[in-house]
């Protein structure tokens, strides 16, 4: 959070929609990501119970599942109709830096 807040361009709303998902971040280019932090030790807990938000980040120690929720995720969509895109915490950061210098996601 504090690494999106001190980011240039960037604002964030932190649990929008009562916690519908977990963080709103906005570019000045007018992209978005609805982003819902997930941290649990089975990854089918998500699976089962999908997010709110179209992003869905893990932390970098968790690495191991985004395959996996990728892949599972890519079967479903957010309830108004988006795919899921699932990052470790360091490549949505990635993500974040390359659409800030103009170089898409």
């Amino acid at each position: 959070m504090q690494w999106l807040e001190n980011q240039e361009e960037v604002r964030v709303e932190r649990w929008e929609n009562l916690d519908e998902w977990d963080v709103g971040v906005y570019l000045a280019d007018g992209h978005r990501w609805r982003v819902d932090v997930k941290d649990h030790q089975d990854a089918q807990t998500i699976i089962d119970r999908p997010p709110a938000g179209e992003t869905v980040v893990v932390p970098n120690y968790r690495r191991s599942q985004v395959n996996q929720l990728q892949s599972e995720l890519d079967a479903l969509r957010t309830a108004d109709g988006q795919r899921y895109r699932v990052f470790t915490v360091s490549r949505f950061k990635a993500a974040v830096t390359r659409r800030l210098k103009g170089m898409g996601v």
